[in-house]
């Protein structure tokens, strides 16, 4: 955190907004799981992959393999309009940040579906074919914007507060792609395909932008690794195990926002928060 030069508030902002974002849990067996180990000072630890249970060989079972494309992007905006003084300078923040975060993998992944009995409502299973930690690794790479200004001026003698006009529409990774490594899974079951993300994954450190009135760098409550969570599609088996070649899942967040209160150090005010999340899936069919 930067110092703030005897002002005082160069303390972790407090927010207001209710609780964090739930990080999710592995899911089960039939699980397609993208996973990476983070690398890097300040990532997070790998995580471990637990093989695959081997799905069961019915005879007569009806399958179907995907080579599958896989890609996402979610953005994320924050808006801060904060003021305040601690007895000796005043300052004000106004600042927005603008954040878009992708990854795919579109090489070395396929599927198996398993259609285990007959009729309409017989189970489908989905494997990863060729591995039994079904672990494949993923770079994200996430860019960060900013625009505003914050200012500090004296309230008392001048010499006790050099008074500083900041530009934040700078920094020393604006603009710039940092990559991280995530762990992201496709879960099928009920005729549901539910993306999510396993664990909390690498934590981005991007500084955009840096300032001495804030007290630091600002995060942002939707960026990667929390964006907001993605709703579940439906794959009819009717489409797994009919004839055509190929088929796209598109899966998308709500559009998720916030608006509450925010406290760093002396500054009070308001922050606004914006993010939404899009995946898209496409299935190739295998001979």
């Amino acid at each position: 955190m930067v110092d703030g030069r005897g002002i005082g508030w160069s303390r972790e902002p407090t927010e207001h907004v209710g609780a964090p974002l739930p990080i999710p849990i592995r899911v089960m067996a039939c699980v397609l799981t993208v996973a990476g180990c983070a690398t890097g000072a300040g990532l997070a630890a790998a995580q471990t992959v637990p093989a695959v249970p081997a799905v069961p060989v019915v005879p007569g079972a009806e399958t179907a393999e995907f080579r599958l494309v896989i890609e996402g992007t979610s953005t994320a905006t924050r808006d801060l309009d904060l003021g305040g003084s601690n007895g000796i300078c005043d300052a004000q923040v106004n600042v927005h940040l603008e954040e878009t975060a992708t990854w795919q993998r579109g090489r070395g992944v396929v599927v198996r579906f398993t259609k285990l009995g007959t009729g309409p409502r017989a189970p489908v299973l989905m494997t990863r074919v060729g591995s039994p930690r079904p672990a494949v690794t993923v770079v994200v790479s996430a860019t960060r914007t900013s625009s505003g200004a914050a200012t500090r001026t004296p309230s008392g003698p001048p010499e006790a507060c050099p008074p500083v006009s900041e530009d934040l529409s700078g920094g020393p990774d604006c603009g710039k792609p940092d990559r991280s490594r995530a762990v992201m899974s496709l879960l099928y079951a009920g005729g549901l395909l539910r993306i999510r993300q396993t664990g909390l994954g690498a934590l981005p450190e991007i500084d955009c932008p840096v300032s001495q009135v804030y007290g630091g760098t600002p995060d942002m409550r939707f960026s990667w690794p929390t964006p907001p969570a993605l709703r579940p599609e439906l794959i009819a088996p009717s489409l797994i195990f009919g004839n055509r070649r190929a088929f796209v899942v598109r899966a998308a967040s709500g559009r998720a926002r916030t608006n509450a209160p925010i406290a760093s150090g002396p500054l009070t005010g308001r922050v606004s928060d914006f993010g939404q999340n899009r995946v898209t899936v496409r299935f190739i069919r295998l001979p």
